[in-house]
């Protein structure tokens, strides 16, 4: 009986010691929408717009984000260079036409609004943001930083908001206890998230195109939406990130924390 109570105070005690503060506080949730807007607002229904922009919330692509920086009145995130070329690419007017027609077909077809050119009545434009673990909502404002060796890409939102993620003075241990939390799945709701934890495996060695890429492997279960989440040591900071996830395994790689600190430089 006390060898239990022992334990069950051990377990605790190593819950408190968890960097999940520190996690929430940082992370930002990206997803990539639409929306529609009235072309001039006293000669349209303004509840069809509303009951259509319930209608079409679903999202074309979800990220995971954490904060690095404060500028002024932004924040600045870091998140995976395959995640921001995406984003480039839904805003490129040539990709995003399909994607309106389709909207605009979706109008008709409901009947909200007068199908008397309704193209005159209604735009469609992109809706991307950042959500913080609490549910609250940013309006993404630009890519300012991409790489394509370390996968990594810097961003900002408008307003500032959060907590900045610090960088580990060493790199994580082999075997070290490692945290990540991550809209994986594209699972996310107001404060419920995915927690996920591992062991940091040693940095991964790969060949890609004649050239020696390094990588942090770790043993965290990631799938789409996890891409660009901080990956965290017990004291709370950044041991890397995700930005490859293997599905039906446990096995993730990211950038290391010497890329982090290069990347961040300028």
């Amino acid at each position: 009986m006390i060898s239990f109570i022992i334990s069950f105070t051990l377990v605790i005690a190593s819950s408190l010691n968890l960097p999940i503060e520190k996690m929430k506080n940082s992370f930002g949730m990206i997803q990539v929408g639409v929306k529609v807007v009235p072309i001039d607002p006293e000669n349209v229904d303004l509840l069809a717009i509303s009951i259509m922009n319930n209608i079409i919330d679903s999202p074309f692509m979800r990220a995971s984000s954490f904060i690095v920086k404060h500028k002024k009145e932004k924040t600045i995130h870091l998140t995976s260079e395959h995640v921001c070329t995406e984003i480039l690419k839904f805003q490129k007017p040539e990709k995003f036409k399909s994607i309106k027609d389709s909207v605009i077909s979706a109008a008709i077809i409901s009947d909200l609004f007068s199908n008397t050119k309704l193209e005159d009545q209604i735009n469609v434009i992109p809706n991307i943001y950042v959500k913080d673990f609490f549910g609250n909502k940013y309006s993404f404002d630009k890519v300012i930083k991409t790489d394509n060796k370390s996968d990594l890409c810097k961003f900002t939102t408008h307003t500032k908001w959060g907590n900045k993620s610090e960088i580990n003075e060493l790199d994580c241990s082999y075997g070290e206890r490692v945290y990540n939390i991550a809209s994986s799945g594209g699972f996310y709701s107001k404060n419920s998230v995915p927690f996920r934890e591992g062991n940091f495996s040693g940095i991964y060695l790969e060949k890609e195109n004649n050239e020696k890429i390094k990588r942090n492997l770790y043993t965290i279960e990631s799938l789409p939406g996890s891409s660009g989440s901080g990956v965290y040591s017990k004291n709370g900071k950044l041991c890397g990130n995700i930005n490859i996830s293997y599905s039906k395994s446990n096995l993730s790689l990211g950038a290391t924390r010497i890329d982090l600190i290069e990347f961040l430089k300028n």
